[in-house]
């Protein structure tokens, strides 16, 4: 729901090259996925949509890093990172995995 919020119908790369007002705000990094946490959390802070008031500091802060993560995990020029970070991992706990001892441990679960 909130990965497009506001969305310009642009990309990144038009974003940049124009050196848009978002570009220059954002530093040119993830500049559309930026925007729209930032406009996300904006919008929660609004009386009528800020279902978060009663967290408390500790609860709040891990709430809004997992969005903004999410969101930023949208930008499709670090996807190819990403998808290889997950591949590796994947692989590791597969080899794991794969060992007797660890096998006989997952077939229990």
């Amino acid at each position: 729901l909130v990965h497009d919020i506001g969305h310009p119908g642009s990309n990144n790369a038009f974003q940049i090259a124009s050196s848009s007002p978002l570009a220059l705000c954002y530093d040119d990094r993830s500049v559309l996925e930026s925007f729209h946490a930032s406009e996300t959390f904006a919008i929660l802070r609004m009386p009528q949509f800020n279902f978060l008031h009663e967290l408390s500091p500790s609860e709040y802060q891990p709430f809004r890093y997992m969005v903004i993560e999410l969101i930023l995990a949208t930008d499709l020029e670090h996807h190819r990172e990403f998808i290889k970070s997950f591949e590796k991992k994947f692989k590791e706990c597969k080899r794991a995995v794969d060992k007797g001892e660890n096998r006989k441990r997952v077939r229990r679960i």
